[in-house]
Parts: C-alpha cells; sequence; structure tokens
C-alpha cells in the first residue's frame, strides 16, 4: 500500500524506455522496497495465523500489507505509555526524578506490566489520543482496565515509530531511545535477531504471555540523518515460538539489500571516490584527504576559501582538485604515497579551466581548447563535457561525444547524443550519455564502444544530474535526492535509495555503488550493492 501522493510524485519522474533499440534481455532486478515488500508478502502467505505489516521508508513513503487491520496493542502500547509520559508538560522540560526512571525502565526494557498499569493512570487517554494524532495514526483506542487490547494499526504504528524520537521532547530524548536500544537479551527476538549491520535499532514488541495469541515488534531503524520504520504484527499463531519466527522471517526479508552505513567521517564539503580510496574535502574546502580502504591518510592543505566551486575527482589513491582563486582557477594533485602535492597552476580567461575526470591510475582536465592527463600529454580537443573510463578518455561538445587514448590522443570513436551532451561516464565496453534534447526533453543513451551502437535510449525526468556512472550491465543516474539503476540489457530501471540526506562523490565501483552523505555534523560512507547479472 502506498499513498497516492507518493505514486502520483513517482509517476511524475519515471523513466520512459525506448525498447526499439533494446535488446530483448531479462533484467535481474536490485533490492527495492517494492521487492522486499513483495518477498515479505510472499512468506506471510506461507505461515499460519493472521499477518499484518507496514514499513515507512528512508523518504517517508507507507508501505503496507492489510495495514490497516486493526489488532489488539499488546506490549507495544508500552513504547507510546513512554513518549506520551514524557511529553506532559510537567515532566517535559525538567530531569526525571527517581521514581519516574523506576517505572519506565522495566516498562520497556524487559516490558513489566505493573509498570505499565501505573503508567496508563499516569498518562490518561487524552494525552494517549494526542500522541496518536501527532504521529499520525488513523486509528487508536485504548482500552482500560485491559490496555493490552487497546486498538492499534500496523500503519499507525509504523508512523509512530518512524518519527518517534522527534516526537520525544529534546530534553528527554537520549534517555526514551536508550531505552528502546536496550531491551533485555530474553525479549531481543524477532527482528532483534536479523542482522542490521551498523544500523541502530529501537524497537518494542509485544505478546500474548507466550500463547501466540499476539506477538507483534514495531522499530525503527536509523543510521545518521537515514532512518525508516517496521511494524510487524501477529495474530493466532500456533504458539508464541512459531510468532517469533514469523516476525524473524518477515524482518529478513524486508531488510535484505538495504544500503549499508559504512565508517564516519570528519564533516566533508566534497567527496570523490575510487576501488582504492576516499577522498574528502573538509568542510570548508580548505583541507584535502585521501584515506585508502586498507588503511591510513594523508592531508593536503588546499588553500580554499569555501567549497563554492571546488571540483575534486580521484583515481586510485590519488586525486585532483580544483578551486576559484580570485578571478583565476588553481589546480593541484596529490598522491597518498607522497607527501608533497603536485601545483598544476593558474587557469585564466585566456586558458580557462573546464571540467574534471578521473579512473583508474588516469587524472584528467579540460582548458581551453586542450585536455590533459596529469603526467601525460595535452590533446588538442576542446571539452564541454570531460569523463575516464575502460582507460579511456571521453570528450563531450554539443550533440558528438569523441573517444581517445589518453597516452596518444588517438580517436577511437565518434559517438552522435540525441542532444546537448551534458554527462558522460565509461567503463570498458559501454559509454553511457545523458544529453538535452528539443523541447526540453532529457535523454539517457548508452552505446558499445567497440562499435559506436547505440544499445539503448530513454527519456529521463529533467531533474536528472549530470552525474553518471556505468559498470556494465548497469547505469547509476539519480535526481537529487534519488539513486536509480538501469539495467542496460533489458532497458528496466528501479529507485535504488531516496537518502534524506545530501549525497557527495556517488559511484559505481563494480557491483557496488558507493557514496558519502551527512551523518550529523559528520559525514559517512555508505554503500549498496548490485546484482552480478542482467
Amino acid at each position: 500500500m502506498t499513498d497516492a501522493r507518493v505514486v502520483a510524485a513517482g509517476l511524475a519522474v519515471a523513466v520512459a524506455v525506448a525498447t526499439a533499440v533494446v535488446a530483448p534481455a531479462h533484467a535481474a532486478a536490485p533490492p527495492t522496497w517494492k521487492s522486499r515488500m513483495a518477498a515479505a508478502e510472499r512468506y506471510a502467505q506461507t505461515r499460519s495465523g493472521t499477518i499484518t505489516f507496514a514499513v515507512v521508508d528512508e523518504a517517508g513513503r507507507l508501505h503496507g500489507y492489510h495495514a490497516r487491520a486493526v489488532a489488539p496493542s499488546a506490549s507495544v502500547l508500552k513504547a507510546m505509555l513512554l513518549v506520551a509520559y514524557l511529553r506532559r508538560p510537567d515532566a517535559r522540560g525538567r530531569d526525571l526524578e527517581q521514581w519516574e526512571r523506576d517505572l519506565l525502565r522495566p516498562m520497556i526494557q524487559r516490558s513489566d506490566n505493573a509498570a505499565a498499569s501505573r503508567m496508563v493512570g499516569l498518562v490518561g487517554e487524552a494525552r494517549l489520543d494526542a500522541l496518536a494524532k501527532a504521529a499520525g495514526m488513523e486509528h487508536f483506542r485504548l482500552h482500560w482496565p485491559i490496555w493490552g487490547e487497546s486498538e492499534v494499526t500496523p500503519r499507525g504504528q509504523a508512523l509512530f515509530f518512524h518519527t518517534i524520537d522527534r516526537l520525544v521532547p529534546a530534553r528527554h530524548r537520549r534517555y526514551a531511545m536508550h531505552l528502546l536500544t536496550t531491551v533485555v537479551p530474553s525479549q531481543r527476538w524477532g527482528v532483534g535477531r536479523v542482522p542490521h549491520g551498523r544500523w541502530n535499532i529501537y524497537f518494542k514488541g509485544g505478546w500474548g504471555s507466550g500463547t501466540g495469541l499476539v506477538d507483534h515488534q514495531v522499530a525503527l531503524y536509523r543510521a545518521g540523518g537515514e532512518r525508516f520504520s517496521l511494524a510487524l504484527f501477529t495474530r493466532f499463531d500456533p504458539d508464541h515460538e512459531y510468532g517469533k519466527e514469523t516476525l524473524r522471517g518477515l524482518a529478513t526479508r524486508l531488510l535484505r539489500g538495504l544500503p549499508a552505513p559504512g565508517g564516519r567521517l570528519p564533516r566533508a564539503g566534497r567527496a570523490a571516490l575510487s576501488r582504492a580510496a576516499v577522498v574528502t574535502a573538509r568542510h570548508d574546502c580548505a583541507a584535502l584527504t585521501i584515506r585508502p580502504h586498507e588503511g591510513g591518510k594523508r592531508t593536503f592543505a588546499t588553500g580554499a576559501a569555501s567549497c563554492t566551486g571546488f571540483q575534486v575527482v580521484s583515481a586510485g589513491s590519488r586525486a585532483l582538485w580544483s578551486q576559484p582563486d580570485g578571478g583565476e582557477s588553481h589546480l593541484a594533485a596529490a598522491d597518498y604515497g607522497s607527501p608533497a602535492l603536485v601545483d598544476l597552476g593558474d587557469f585564466d580567461s585566456s586558458d580557462p579551466l573546464g571540467p574534471l575526470a578521473a579512473s583508474g591510475e588516469t587524472l584528467a582536465y579540460a582548458h581551453g581548447n586542450e585536455v590533459s592527463t596529469v603526467g601525460g600529454p595535452d590533446c588538442p580537443v576542446s571539452a564541454d563535457v570531460l569523463a575516464a573510463g575502460g582507460d579511456r578518455l571521453a570528450v563531450g561538445v554539443g550533440s558528438t561525444i569523441t573517444l581517445l587514448d589518453p597516452d596518444t590522443c588517438a580517436v577511437e570513436q565518434a559517438l552522435d547524443a540525441s542532444g546537448a551532451v551534458a554527462a558522460v561516464a565509461l567503463d570498458d565496453g559501454l559509454a553511457a550519455v545523458l544529453s538535452q534534447g528539443s523541447a526540453g526533453r532529457t535523454w539517457l543513451e548508452w552505446f558499445r564502444i567497440s562499435t559506436g551502437k547505440r544499445l539503448g535510449k530513454g527519456e529521463v525526468a529533467a531533474a536528472t544530474l549530470p552525474s553518471l556512472s556505468v559498470q556494465e550491465p548497469w547505469i547509476l543516474y539519480r535526481f537529487s535526492h534519488a539513486l536509480r539503476a538501469l539495467a542496460t540489457g533489458s532497458g528496466r530501471t528501479w529507485t535504488l535509495w531516496r537518502p534524506a540526506e545530501a549525497q557527495l562523490g556517488v559511484r559505481l565501483l563494480g557491483r557496488k555503488i558507493s557514496w558519502v552523505e551527512a551523518d550529523r555534523g559528520r559525514s559517512r560512507l555508505w554503500a549498496l550493492r548490485l546484482p552480478a547479472d542482467d
């Protein structure tokens, strides 16, 4: 189940792929929320009992399976009691007293029922109703005195947990989330047994005294600025152990193929990625650091006054960057293996600096009417767009892409795009091209380099960024907050992830998409894997 508004928004940016020139191949679908939900639904249909569930994804979109079905809350109500109490006017702005902690802690960490019963009296129906409204629940009803029969839905609980930390007053936020992440080991079944990498998990379960009548779990997964939530409800299970296994099976399928949060980095203003290293410019771009994947780092002062106009690319463990300097542009390069940067000089209006590109061992830059490689020749060709890959350079001017040997400047191939070239990407066998055609249309095309033959062409949204990456059989392209993959054999496209935070240095490296994004005052490396076959 998907919000109609979200469906409409998705259709507005959908790719219309032309099939006349696309080989009739079947694409191996990458993991998306649609495929995860489908796998979880298929699993649910093989299990006994009544199963309903909902997901609120990283973009706040709702997905569900019978997600509006009303069910008894059991102990998942205790998370609502925690938040509602901390929102009380007489509690939200002060430190909690010991007696309050002695109620809240066991209620969440070991699901103490006596503490919950007392907390219902302290919170009251009106405050719980107000919280339900604030969370966007379409249905909630407190039952008293048997509060475990309170009425909730998976949809409402997924919405509640998706913003549970934001619903808690700032003064108590750390405390509340600590309770939800320190549930006692004996109650860490279901979602608590499914590996989740570096995602932080905050959850609460509810069960019908081990009878199998009710087995629910609600969880928030969070890493940096990214988050998603699950609400998994089961009823009438053969027994509690069976219900726990169902919850684990659902969570396993819903978590499969998620982007993996990696290590945290100092706050970055720019980033570039290669198979060998991560290159980040400091938040003000005054310094640049090369971090090889096997460990270590080396930092170089850039002298930049800000990140405005700052460009950086990387190949291997080397980096090439440019920055504005008065009315000129300054160019420099550095290698992790050497403590000294290489000053490549200043470029003014008589020899303006253009785009940069890097791949393999090649660092290249366009300037004036030439394209040069660091340590290599100056090729007498202009470039509005520049790319490197597969031991070649791609030079775009107007609607023509020229492929060059970077060592000799020899022309290997010429490709004709459907419009003015905005971006190019290369690997050993394919060239991907983004171009702006007539009537405001934007095209994504891909060519076989050896023959120059166009293999496929599709219209993409005008909001597509001039940033491509290719590794056959995949082309990676993106909007401001969406990563999309196109399978070159079939022409099918998928939205892989909609990051909440801005991405820096997004690149497809083999089957792995890597990027750097903001993480609460720092930065974090992320990775997402694509299937090997198309």
